[in-house]
């Protein structure tokens, strides 16, 4: 998760910087979307309890918005597949997160995993990563 945070934060500000004077819209309103691919670490928590441990390279879909040449937020949707550490099961992952500016240390996520062993994640919460702190609002498993 901290390298992916970091790695992130310099490809949105890299993109960001460069890109702004391009938006569509008046005055520096409007949105920048692209795509890349990432390597990607996140765990997996059942009941406040962290169960698993998930890895792999994904695809991502960044969407930046800015409002009168500033930003606002970033919207990252994840996809493609993950390996468990625990057992070997490869992962179908769904995932949205948001980061408001100027809070970019605080990261709001959802996802959702679907398993080939049948099991099956969702989890939705909050990232602080200056304390790497994981606060699950919500989580739902059925595990195999």
């Amino acid at each position: 998760m901290k390298t992916k945070t970091f790695l992130l934060l310099c490809l949105f500000l890299g993109v960001g910087l460069t890109q702004l004077s391009a938006q569509n819209g008046k005055n520096g309103t409007g949105t920048i979307v692209f795509t890349f691919e990432n390597d990607y670490w996140s765990p997996v928590f059942c009941n406040g309890v962290q169960v698993d441990v998930l890895e792999g390279k994904l695809t991502s879909q960044v969407v930046i918005h800015a409002e009168k040449g500033q930003y606002k937020w970033y919207m990252l949707h994840w996809h493609g597949e993950l390996i468990s550490s625990l057992n070997q099961e490869v992962f179908q992952i769904h995932e949205s997160d948001k980061i408001d500016i100027p809070k970019l240390g605080d990261w709001s996520y959802h996802f959702n995993l679907v398993g080939n062993k049948g099991s099956h994640y969702i989890n939705s919460g909050t990232l602080n990563t200056d304390t790497w702190n994981v606060v699950v609002n919500k989580s739902v498993c059925l595990a195999n």
